[in-house]
């Protein structure tokens, strides 16, 4: 049983005729260019569940130039100050949550990683906590998973000047790691508990920014054994446009992905 859930997480896209076995629970879309703090409409809007983003908007700025599923546009960070967080969240779903969620989000880095780089980290700063990074370190170059001090995840895709799309998931014991709908490693270190949000283009609390734009952020949340590479967001397009493309287009659209 479990080798065909495995299966599952690290092959191609599965054609389905029933959408995602996945619960968003928070969902930033930067489509807003209105960068001042605090506002539930500006540029941290929270889509889904009323995580948004108050935390250093004034020192990131806004392109048109959007993900390739994307919307209007994209939040960049500049590598020096820049960053967004949400530390204080209620109700949030993923508190001390251990195994089946997982973060996805597209990235465009302006430049190569000279040092580890953070672009997205789940507060607090501290050893064991699951992020997604920009590095250099040795054989690994370009865009990894991480469990924070202890381990990578996948061997780096080393992209820059160009969207790619990146998912962290955590299902049970084991955390898989995706660059364009690919897995390209696991780890069995398993992260600590989510204790509270998460800070995008640099560590919780300063450190390590990042230089480049992100757009089309997910968590989400899943049963054991109910996961699909196929229920990312690189193969699925936004809700308006499936009575448009059918099924039918939604897996042509998923093989063509899967080859760019």
């Amino acid at each position: 049983m479990k080798a065909a859930l495995v299966a599952g997480l690290v092959g191609g896209l599965v054609a389905s005729s029933a959408m995602a076995a996945v619960t968003t629970v928070a969902r930033y879309s930067f489509d807003n260019s209105n960068l001042t703090e605090g506002l539930d409409t500006g540029i941290g809007h929270d889509s889904v569940g009323g995580w948004h983003l108050k935390d250093g908007p004034s020192s990131v700025s806004w392109s048109n130039d959007a993900a390739p599923n994307g919307g209007a546009g994209s939040v960049v960070f500049n590598g020096t100050s820049s960053y967004l967080s949400t530390w204080n969240v209620p109700d949030n779903p993923l508190n001390g949550r251990t195994q089946n969620y997982g973060v996805e989000l597209w990235v465009k880095a302006s430049s190569e990683a000279s040092s580890e780089l953070v672009v997205f980290a789940f507060n607090p700063d501290q050893s064991g906590m699951l992020q997604i990074l920009q590095t250099s370190d040795g054989d690994v170059q370009g865009f990894v998973g991480a469990i924070a001090g202890r381990a990578y995840v996948g061997n780096g895709a080393n992209i820059v000047n160009e969207w790619v799309h990146l998912a962290a998931v955590v299902f049970d014991a084991d955390v898989f790691f995706y660059v364009n709908g690919e897995h390209v490693g696991t780890t069995s270190q398993p992260p600590e508990p989510v204790q509270s949000a998460f800070t995008l283009g640099q560590k919780p609390g300063g450190g390590k920014p990042f230089a480049g734009q992100i757009d089309e952020l997910r968590l989400f949340t899943f049963n054991s054994g109910e996961f699909q590479v196929s229920d990312l967001s690189y193969y699925v397009p936004e809700p308006a446009s499936l009575g448009m493309i059918g099924m039918a287009g939604l897996a042509l659209l998923g093989r063509r992905r899967s080859r760019a």
